[in-house]
């Protein structure tokens, strides 16, 4: 073979592995801008603002939506709003949600404000549930750790309490506190309507793992609930109450309650009213997160 055989092999090989690899990049690269660019459906409604100030957005997250696409139609509906030093549309993340749960959604606009909650316990966040069964106290505290649990393999990700240890990878300290609101009848069955919130961890699935270990899942939870009747479209829980406590801004906002009478018309009847949700808020107010 002759030195210019030699070359041009040498060149060709070149072009082929650089070819390769400038495929094999674009293809992984256009995925991660797939999976941050997909809207949520191309006749799905605006996102609804609950609240705005210079540092905060909060929107209404519907049921069954992931994280990423609702940031994508942030972006794409609320491009407007930035760092007014800027002048750059930013959204930072202060808060990570369940891709089952509904209800508010805080967004940070400005770096001061999302930074001030960033790793601490000064965003609060309250929920309401209905759950299966009726429970028998009026308040609960669940204090179990949580981790990943083995036996589930990827894209599936299922978590479980520190209680099946042989499975249980990396378990966190983590609590949750319950306050009974209501008991009731959901599509005929027994059931309990609740307010709960985080006093230690935000591990990922935490209100349905613990809800789960004492044996009330959440109606809907289609993960964790081993017999799946009643059924619901979707997880009944909602995010009602954001407070926050940092330097920058202290905010409070409030959503309806969205599991009454009139919304769930047929579904839902009331056995018993232990709690009205206002008192039930104002007790997880004033206990104290480790």
């Amino acid at each position: 073979m002759c030195f210019g055989e030699q070359n041009f092999l040498r060149l060709t090989l070149a072009k082929w592995c650089g070819s390769t690899l400038l495929d094999f990049f674009t293809d992984q690269f256009s995925k991660g801008v797939s999976r941050i660019l997909i809207p949520i459906c191309v006749d799905y409604p605006p996102l609804e603002v609950v609240f705005r100030s210079e540092n905060f957005v909060v929107v209404f997250k519907p049921p069954n939506v992931k994280e990423v696409t609702l940031w994508a139609t942030v972006q794409d509906q609320l491009g407007n709003v930035g760092d007014r030093e800027t002048q750059k549309s930013v959204f930072r993340r202060c808060f990570q949600a369940d891709a089952g749960f509904s209800g508010l959604y805080p967004v940070g606009v400005r770096e001061e404000g999302s930074e001030s909650l960033k790793n601490t316990r000064r965003l609060h966040t309250y929920y309401v549930a209905i759950v299966k069964g009726l429970m028998e106290q009026l308040e609960i505290r669940i204090d179990a750790p949580i981790g990943r649990d083995l036996r589930y393999k990827s894209p599936v990700v299922r978590m479980c309490t520190s209680t099946d240890w042989e499975h249980c990878y990396s378990p966190c300290d983590c609590t949750t506190q319950v306050i009974l609101v209501e008991t009731g009848y959901f599509e005929e069955e027994f059931s309990s309507k609740i307010v709960l919130k985080s006093l230690r961890g935000d591990r990922k699935h935490q209100f349905r793992v613990h809800l789960k270990e004492v044996g009330h899942p959440i109606i809907g939870d289609t993960l964790y609930d081993d017999v799946m009747h009643p059924r619901s479209e979707h997880l009944m829980i909602e995010l009602i109450r954001i407070k926050t406590e940092g330097d920058v801004e202290k905010l409070r906002v409030d959503r309806e309650d969205p599991f009454i009478l009139s919304n769930l018309t047929g579904r839902w009847r009331i056995k018993e009213t232990l709690c009205s949700l206002q008192d039930a808020l104002g007790k997880l107010d004033s206990l104290e997160a480790f």
